[in-house]
């Protein structure tokens, strides 16, 4: 297998969806989903959350200019500046798709919470179940 780490490309995206080396991520109702292809895993998490990832990429991004400004010799120089890029380009499409689950709206804001509990409607759920005979119907709320 290959190692990925050697080879920084910056991420790219398809429709909705942003694929950055085996990962893809994408807003849908408010979350961001997050697929990995390597073991096929799949985990949501909230926009806060997001964004907390998001200012650590960022962080390692600053790490990164800092070490291409301190290399010694010009192939670590130009190594950490490919990867800083591309971490950089990383950071603004996490960014635009924490900006579209916003868009979509927080389903954890407690505005929202609210909104839905309000108007959420409040008719009893009964439903019947047939018995041996027809007198033996049971209804189950």
């Amino acid at each position: 297998m290959v190692d990925k780490s050697l080879f920084p490309t910056k991420p790219r995206k398809r429709g909705n969806r942003y694929e950055y080396l085996s990962l893809i991520f994408w807003p849908e109702n408010g979350f961001i989903y997050i697929e990995d292809k390597d073991d096929g895993s799949f985990t949501t998490c909230s926009r806060r959350d997001w964004l907390e990832r998001t200012s650590s990429f960022n962080a390692d991004a600053q790490r990164l200019g800092d070490i291409a400004t301190r290399a010694g010799n010009e192939w670590k120089k130009m190594t950490a500046v490919q990867e800083r890029d591309a971490m950089i380009s990383l950071v603004e499409c996490m960014l635009a798709c924490a900006k579209q689950a916003k868009a979509q709206g927080d389903p954890l804001d407690p505005k929202v919470c609210a909104y839905i509990q309000k108007h959420e409607m409040k008719r009893p759920r009964t439903f019947m179940m047939p018995g041996l005979e027809e007198d033996t119907n049971i209804i189950i709320p």
